[in-house]
């Protein structure tokens, strides 16, 4: 697929690397994994889940926690390999639209059975959803994910009240503002290159539709 070199750009995060925003007083950053899901895994029923989480067998099929650095600033929240990466992740979320909770010990949930695998040093989950698909991030301790949590919420109220007009008490960082911008310009990219594959393997769909596909020996 070609792309020009202006999006080419924007896609591979230049400007977005995460010793800068680091040094530009983040809302908050840490590490913490996040849970990989095959999407198989994913649709199957919580008996099925768990009986996959006890046979090594099945570790094809098994979630995996694989550890991440996040960083929350201004309207976006980045992921990336490490703290010394030079462009994020994925797709930066818009902390505007995100909804995002503590779990519980014991609360039920529909990955529960793969909390079981979690490495140690780690004992708390929280979660982060964006239009229906939720997140699942674990930290070392109870409180730093709560600290997630309430970091969260609180940059989602103060975007709002910024994208309302009502914020003009409230200094907001030019590094943010700049942050902001380069974050809007990535996920703008990222999706435009998801619609271009989407639509992609919408023709493949349709090309094998009209051939007929294989039709045996007398075909």
């Amino acid at each position: 697929m070609m792309m020009n070199n202006e999006e080419d750009n924007v896609i591979l995060g230049r400007g977005l690397s995460a010793p800068d925003m680091i040094k530009a007083s983040p809302s908050q950053h840490g590490v913490a994994l996040k849970l990989h899901v095959p999407l198989i895994f994913g649709i199957l029923p919580t008996s099925l889940k768990r009986l996959v989480m006890t046979y090594s067998c099945f570790s094809w099929l098994m979630p995996q926690w694989r550890q991440r650095y996040l960083i929350l600033i201004g309207n976006y929240l980045y992921k990336f390999k490490g703290d010394s990466s030079p462009a994020p992740k994925g797709t930066p979320f818009s902390v505007d639209m995100l909804e995002n909770n503590l779990l519980l010990a014991h609360q039920e949930d529909d990955m529960s059975p793969a909390f079981a695998n979690l490495p140690p040093g780690y004992d708390s989950i929280f979660t982060v959803s964006t239009f229906g698909k939720k997140h699942y991030y674990a930290v070392s301790n109870r409180d730093e994910a709560l600290t997630w949590v309430n970091s969260l919420r609180q940059s989602r109220q103060e975007a709002i009240t910024r994208a309302m007009g009502h914020a003009g008490h409230m200094p907001y960082p030019k590094s943010h503002a700049y942050f902001d911008t380069l974050g809007k310009s990535l996920q703008k990219s990222k999706e435009r290159i998801n619609q271009k594959l989407e639509e992609h393997s919408m023709r493949e769909m349709e090309l094998t539709d009209i051939s007929g596909g294989p039709r045996g020996f007398y075909g």
